[in-house]
């Protein structure tokens, strides 16, 4: 699959989201859950202790909560791309890692779920660029993926593959020469049912285009899979 997804660099889209913030009371770099200097005393310190642990508390909960919510999502495109649940269950703790760590400057965000698909989807890549340099293949063929059967149902009914034709395979291999949008949509709409207002949220974009990206999903998806079988 075409990937624009980029390793963790400095030019990463989330850069500037994961700069530390400055604290003007503390005079320091300020991340979630880390505890003011030491040094003050009296009730200066009290004041000082009492807000951090106040402000701890809420920001785990808010976290917690953040996660419950979106986490369904980028397990389900973790696992579409990486094709084996521990790989992809270990990429989404190590994204969860990653957004805990700035989640105080993520809250001050538009669009929170954007900032953490694009941790999700770097984390998913990292992943895909480990198993290249090792050497890895990808899991042996199993039971057909509960994916490839509702993208294949979904197909049908908008009669894009009046036959759904092509093994689960050749359904597999055809998704992942799509776009990187084209994919994400196909997986988050007809896997995981989410609506599309959920997915414009994702992807930073409008519900129209949303739409639009499936249909031209499935119109190419229609397209390569004839185009392997009359290769045949």
């Amino acid at each position: 699959m075409r990937s624009n997804v980029r390793m963790r660099d400095a030019s990463s889209p989330i850069r500037l989201l994961l700069r530390p913030a400055r604290d003007p009371r503390w005079g320091r770099a300020a991340h979630a859950g880390r505890r003011p200097a030491a040094g003050a005393a009296g009730k200066e310190w009290d004041v000082h202790e009492s807000e951090w642990a106040v402000r701890a508390n809420s920001l785990r909960l808010t976290f917690d909560a953040f996660c419950k919510t979106h986490e369904r999502a980028w397990i389900g495109i973790a696992r579409a791309r990486l094709r084996d649940e521990a790989t992809a269950l270990d990429a989404v703790e190590r994204m969860k890692h990653r957004l805990w760590q700035h989640w105080g400057r993520l809250l001050r965000e538009k669009i929170p779920a954007f900032h953490a698909w694009a941790l999700v989807k770097e984390e998913i890549g990292a992943s895909l660029a480990e198993r290249t340099v090792a050497g890895g293949q990808l899991p042996p063929q199993g039971p057909v993926p509960d994916w490839v059967v509702l993208m294949r149902r979904a197909a049908e009914r908008a009669q894009h593959l009046a036959e759904a034709p092509g093994s689960h395979e050749e359904l597999y291999a055809a998704v992942g020469g799509l776009s990187e949008r084209r994919h994400d949509v196909l997986v988050l709409r007809y896997l995981l049912g989410l609506p599309d207002s959920v997915i414009a949220e994702y992807l930073d974009t409008t519900e129209a285009n949303v739409r639009s990206t499936a249909r031209q999903a499935l119109d190419r998806l229609s397209l390569a899979l004839r185009g392997r079988r009359g290769g045949q």
